[in-house]
């Protein structure tokens, strides 16, 4: 059955920009009514049974659209994706990001490829959920890249067994997904808004609690982890998060090394931990990491 499409209003001051302007204009708002039946029917199209694959065409209209809203910010209300046009960039986003970059465990792609990413983000960035770029949530914060929480994810292992620390839930969905591969997810966000969206998000998922505290203190009231996840860069590993990992556990992380985001792991032992690098990949950068003073040259 065909998804329901979505109407979303956007709110904003249709004189700051020419574009603005141009989308609130009659001539802007005939331009709207004529395309959405044209984007209606090449989703139809790319979607259906005879495409095992989504169309790239597809993907880049509902990029197009979804940017252009994020530019604009008119008052103008735009028919965006339906539920089914969301799911073939999901596809697109494991079959183009994924697959080839690595990302190989059957169960993390079957979840990524069903967790619907939008859901997780601010309405203003939804619609470019399946870029393959960092969005800005606010305060300075930003969503990591697909690509980089699939990797982490990946060299994680997780097992259904398994008891996670996510550190830098933002709005969630890295806990989503981390609660189908695994048997309980503690979720720390320090961001109060982020807390919020995460929140309503994930509502009635008893998989997961979310904790609103500082990143690099974790929550060692819920330790040992077997696994904990830093979705994002830090300068360095704080000895508290080290400290609630159990022995024999693994942990999985960005790394900022001379200005550049690396991703690593590790693995506790009763001698020590040490950590890996394994990819150089983009990533976002976490609050709360600063290197003492004595660090910074």
């Amino acid at each position: 059955m065909r998804g329901q499409s979505r109407a979303v209003k956007l709110v904003g001051n249709p004189k700051a920009n020419p574009w603005r302007t141009y989308l609130v204009s009659p001539a802007g708002k005939l331009v709207s009514l004529i395309l959405q039946p044209i984007l209606a029917v090449r989703s139809r199209r790319y979607t259906s049974p005879a495409n095992s694959k989504p169309h790239r065409a597809l993907v880049f209209d509902l990029w197009c659209i979804a940017h252009i809203k994020q530019l604009c910010q008119g008052d103008v209300v735009v028919t965006i994706a339906d539920q089914a046009q969301f799911a073939a960039m999901r596809q697109a986003m494991v079959s183009n990001q994924l697959r080839t970059n690595a990302v190989s465990d059957p169960r993390l792609v079957a979840v990524m490829g069903r967790v619907p990413r939008e859901a997780f983000l601010p309405a203003p960035v939804a619609g470019l959920a399946y870029r393959d770029t960092a969005l800005p949530l606010g305060a300075g914060r930003a969503a990591n890249v697909p690509i980089a929480t699939g990797r982490l994810l990946n060299e994680a292992a997780v097992l259904p067994t398994d008891h996670v620390l996510l550190i830098g839930a933002a709005g969630g969905y890295t806990a989503a997904v981390l609660a189908e591969m695994a048997a309980m997810v503690v979720a720390v966000e320090s961001d109060a808004a982020l807390v919020a969206i995460a929140q309503t998000a994930l509502a009635g998922n008893s998989r997961i609690q979310i904790v609103n505290g500082p990143l690099e203190q974790g929550h060692a009231a819920g330790a040992p982890y077997d696994v904990v996840v830093i979705d994002g860069a830090v300068p360095q590993v704080q000895q508290a998060l080290i400290n609630q990992l159990a022995i024999g556990g693994r942990l999985v992380t960005g790394i900022i090394d001379r200005g550049v985001t690396r991703l690593a792991a590790g693995r506790r032992s009763a001698g020590g931990f040490g950590l890996v690098d394994f990819a150089d990949v983009d990533c976002v950068v976490l609050p709360g990491f600063a290197l003492p003073l004595s660090f910074v040259f």
